[in-house]
C-alpha cells in the first residue's frame, strides 16, 4: 500500500509520459483522444500494460497498484538494504537531470550519525573538515545545500574559535540523518536552479508524516576503543498523525548526541645542518624538537522540526521548521621537548564553541487545469559563537602562551648524577620518532611542578549572524505538438535577500603585571606574582585517558602525572584574571576582522523540456541573474610591534585617549576610523545558459550529456572592503 515514488508512466509508442511524485501520484496533460496503451515500470516491481481510451474533454483517472517482481532462476539473496534503495533508483532514472539518490531506509540502516557521512557513500561525493560536502572533488564552498528545497546560510567562519576564516560552505554535521526522508544529490544544473554552484547541489529532504499514528524512538551508545571511553550516546524520537481524512499532517521530532572523541598524535621536527654533504641528496639532519598532542573533543548535537502538511485537490502546502545545534568542548594538551635547549614546554589549545541553525519556510504547490505552480517563501539563520577561546603560540594561533618548566633536568638525571641532554649533534641526529617517544616516556615527573605560565596569555571571542529571506514562483505548462512531442514549459523568478555580520575580540594580558591584578582570580588557584600559576595547578589529576596514549604504546600520564589541562579550573582563572588586565583588547586584530554587510539577489529563468518519442528528452534553457553585494568593514593602522609602553607619559603608565581615537596599548598603536568609512557596493548581471540530453537505452539505464554553466561567488573574506597595515 506504500506510494511508489519515481514510477514510470507513459502510453506506449508515444512521448507522452510522467513520473510519479511523492505521495505515487502522476498527470499526463492534453492527450488526444483515441486508444492507447498506458505502461507502468518501476525497477523491483512487476511493469503492467493496461489498455485505456481517451474521450475528448474528459479526465480519465486510473490507480494503480503493482506486485513485487518475482525472479526466477538461480537464487537471489536481496538485502533489505537493496530493497530501500529501489526507490532512489528509479527517481534517478526519471529525473530530468543528472542525480543521486540516497533513500530513507538506507539512512535508517546504516550507522551514519548525521547528513554529512550519510552523504558520503554515494558517488562522487566526499567530506572536508569533517562534515562538509565535496562533490566531484569541488571543495564545499562552490556547492549549495538546501533542505527541502529550501537555501541554506553559511555556517562557516573556520573550523574552530582560532580561526576567522569566513567561506560560503555549510557544515552538515550537526544535522541528524534521523530527519532526513532521503537525500539529492544534483550534478548538473537546470535553469529552474540556482547558478551559483560549480559542483553540485545537496538537497535534504525531510519527513513528513505518514497514514495514521506512529510514535517512533531510537537510543544507542557507543564505545570509543581508542581512548576507552562509554559516554557516547544517540537519541532521536517523533510522534506524526493525520487528521481530517488524512488531509492534514503533523509530524514532530527531536534529537541530541554526545561524542566524546579526539586525536593522539606524535611528531618530530627535522632540521637542516647546512654542512658536511657527502653526495647529493644526503646531506645529514638532525631532529630539533618533538611534539606530543593528546586532543580531547566532546561534541554534542541537538535539533528537531515541525512539518505541517495539509493535502489539497490538486496539490500541497507544507510548513516547515526546523532547528539544528552544536556545542564542541576542545581541548588540545600539546608538551613539545625542545632536544637542542633541552627544554619541555606544556601548551594549551583550548575552544568552546557552539553553531546553531533554523528554518522557517512555507510551500505550496498546485495544479489549476494543465498549469503547475510552485510558490515558497523562506527564512533560514545560522550563528557561530565562541563561549572561550585560546591558543599557543606553537599552532600559529592566538598569542603565545605556555608553561615553562625551570627545572634544570627536565629530562632526569643519570647514574653519575648529571642532567640528561639531548642538544649533542649526534644524538640529535640519531632521534627518531620511536626513540622521541622514548624520551617523553622518561620525562622528569617532577618537571611540571616547576612549570609557570609564561608568554602573554590571551582569549578569542568570536561570533557571526547571518540571515537568508528567500521568495520565489515557478510555473509550468504542458504542450503536446504531436503524439511523439511534447514539450513542458517553465518559467519563475527569485528573490533572495542575506545579511551578514562578523565579530572577533582578542584580549591578552601583558605578562606577569596583568595576570595577577584581580584577587578573586588569585584566590581561585591560590598564586600572587611571588607565586605564579604552575602547571601542576590546574593539571588534571583524573586523566585516566593518558595511559591508553598511542594503543598503550607510551603512557600519556609521564610516570604517573598527567600532563593534561584541567579545562574548567583553568577556565575559571582565566575568565576571572581577564578582568583585571588594563587594557585587555587586542585592538588591531579585534577590528580589523570586524564586518557587516547584505546580498541582494534576483534571479528568471525560462526552459522547455522536450520529449521526442518514449526513448529520447531535450532540455534547454537560460537563466540571468543580478547579485548585488554591500559590506562596511575596518581598517587597521599598526606603527610598530614591539613591547613596550607607546605612551609618554611620566609616570609610564598605559593611557587610552578617546578624544583623538587613538588607542594606545603595551603592544600595538592602532588607529580605527569610522565603522562606515570604507564600503563595497558592487552589483554583477550574469546569464547562464543550459542544454541536457538523455537517451533512455533500456528500462534500467540511459545516457546523459549535459552543458551547464555556474559562478563561483567569492568567501566573504575576499570581498570586504578590509585594510590593514602593518
Amino acid at each position: 500500500g506504500d506510494a511508489l515514488y519515481g514510477a514510470n508512466v507513459w502510453l506506449q509508442s508515444t512521448s507522452l509520459g510522467a513520473a510519479s511524485d511523492m505521495e505515487g501520484k502522476y498527470r499526463i496533460n492534453n492527450v488526444p483522444a483515441g486508444s492507447y496503451t498506458m505502461v507502468i515500470r518501476y525497477l523491483g516491481y512487476r511493469q503492467k500494460e493496461i489498455p485505456i481510451t481517451i474521450t475528448g474533454g474528459r479526465t480519465l483517472e486510473l490507480n494503480i497498484s503493482l506486485p513485487s517482481e518475482v525472479i526466477e532462476g538461480k537464487p537471489v539473496v536481496v538485502t533489505a538494504q537493496a530493497v530501500g534503495q529501489r526507490e532512489a533508483i528509479n527517481q534517478q532514472l526519471t529525473s530530468n537531470t543528472i542525480i543521486n539518490v540516497v533513500s530513507a531506509e538506507k539512512i535508517r540502516e546504516l550507522p551514519d550519525d548525521n547528513a554529512a557521512t550519510a552523504l558520503s557513500r554515494l558517488p562522487g561525493v566526499s567530506l572536508m573538515n569533517g562534515d562538509q560536502v565535496v562533490i566531484r572533488g569541488v571543495q564545499a564552498k562552490l556547492n549549495q545545500v538546501l533542505v527541502n528545497g529550501i537555501e541554506l546560510p553559511s555556517t562557516d567562519m573556520g573550523s574552530s574559535a582560532n580561526s576567522t576564516t569566513s567561506t560560503r560552505a555549510t557544515d552538515l554535521g550537526f544535522i541528524s540523518s534521523n530527519m532526513l526522508s532521503g537525500i539529492e544529490v544534483i550534478k548538473a544544473l537546470t535553469p529552474d536552479m540556482d547558478a551559483n554552484t560549480l559542483g553540485g547541489v545537496v538537497n535534504l529532504k525531510l519527513r513528513e508524516a505518514p497514514t495514521g499514528f506512529h510514535f517512533d524512538v531510537l537510543a544507542q551508545g557507543n564505545y570509543n576503543s581508542s581512548d576507552r571511553v562509554t559516554d557516547n550516546y544517540k537519541f532521536w524520537a517523533s510522534v506524526s498523525q493525520r487528521f481530517f481524512d488524512d488531509k492534514l499532517g503533523v509530524f514532530l521530532q527531536g534529537n541530541m548526541d554526545r561524542t566524546d572523541g579526539g586525536n593522539q598524535i606524535a611528531s618530530i621536527s627535522p632540521a637542516y645542518l647546512g654542512a658536511g654533504n657527502t653526495a647529493y641528496g644526503q646531506a645529514p639532519y638532525i631532529t630539533t624538537s618533538a611534539t606530543y598532542q593528546y586532543a580531547a573533543n566532546i561534541v554534542k548535537n541537538s535539533g528537531g522540526s515541525l512539518m505541517l502538511d495539509y493535502k489539497l485537490p490538486n496539490g500541497k502546502i507544507i510548513f516547515q521548521n526546523t532547528y539544528a545545534g552544536n556545542v564542541t568542548d576542545q581541548l588540545n594538551n600539546y608538551t613539545v621537548v625542545n632536544f637542542t635547549n633541552n627544554q619541555v614546554l606544556y601548551t594549551p589549545d583550548r575552544s568552546l564553541y557552539g553553531k546553531d541553525l533554523w528554518i522557517n519556510a512555507l510551500q505550496v504547490e498546485n495544479t489549476f487545469g494543465d498549469i503547475k505552480l510552485n510558490a515558497s517563501l523562506s527564512h533560514s539563520a545560522a550563528q557561530q559563537y565562541t563561549k572561550f577561546g585560546y591558543a599557543p603560540g606553537i599552532n600559529g594561533g592566538g598569542w603565545n602562551q605556555f608553561f615553562n618548566p625551570n627545572s634544570t633536568a627536565p629530562f632526569g638525571y643519570d647514574a653519575s648524577g648529571k642532567a640528561i641532554t639531548y642538544s649533542s649533534q649526534t644524538s640529535q641526529q640519531d632521534m627518531t620518532l620511536t626513540k622521541a617517544l622514548g624520551v617523553f616516556d622518561n620525562i622528569n615527573p617532577t618537571a611540571f611542578t616547576d612549570a609557570t605560565i609564561q608568554g602573554w596569555p590571551s582569549s578569542l571571542w568570536n561570533q557571526f549572524y547571518q540571515h537568508l529571506y528567500n521568495a520565489s514562483l515557478d510555473v509550468s505548462a504542458p504542450v503536446n505538438f504531436t503524439k511523439d512531442i511534447n514539450v513542458t514549459f517553465k518559467a519563475g523568478g527569485k528573490y533572495i535577500r542575506t545579511t551578514r555580520e562578523n565579530n572577533i575580540d582578542e584580549d591578552y594580558a601583558h605578562g606577569a603585571q596583568d595576570l595577577y591584578l584581580n584577587p578573586a582570580a588569585n584566590a581561585y588557584l591560590g598564586v600572587n606574582p611571588t607565586n605564579p600559576v604552575s602547571f601542576a595547578k590546574i593539571m588534571n589529576n583524573d586523566f585516566k585517558r593518558g595511559k591508553y596514549y598511542l594503543s598503550d604504546l607510551y603512557n600519556f600520564t609521564g610516570g604517573g602525572y598527567k600532563y593534561t589541562l584541567d579545562r574548567n579550573r583553568y577556565d575559571t582563572w582565566l575568565q576571572l584574571s581577564q578582568q583585571g588586565w588594563l587594557i585587555p583588547r587586542q585592538y588591531a586584530d579585534s577590528y580589523k576582522n570586524d564586518w557587516r554587510g547584505a546580498e541582494q539577489f534576483s534571479a528568471g529563468y525560462a526552459m522547455g523540456t522536450v520529449n521526442i518519442g518514449p526513448k529520447l528528452t531535450i532540455l534547454g534553457g537560460a537563466r540571468f541573474e543580478s547579485y548585488n553585494m554591500i559590506y562596511h568593514a575596518q581598517y587597521t593602522y599598526v606603527t610598530h610591534t614591539v613591547y613596550g609602553d607607546c605612551s609618554s607619559t611620566a609616570s609610564g603608565a598605559i593611557t587610552v585617549s578617546d578624544s583623538a581615537n587613538v588607542y594606545y596599548t603595551q603592544l600595538y598603536h592602532s588607529k580605527k576610523v569610522p565603522y562606515n568609512a570604507f564600503n563595497v557596493d558592487r552589483t554583477d548581471n550574469n546569464v547562464f545558459p543550459d542544454v541536457q540530453l538523455q537517451y533512455k537505452v533500456n528500462d534500467w539505464s540511459d545516457v546523459r550529456l549535459a552543458y551547464t554553466t555556474g559562478i563561483s561567488r567569492p568567501d566573504y573574506t575576499a570581498i570586504i572592503p578590509k585594510v590593514a597595515f602593518y
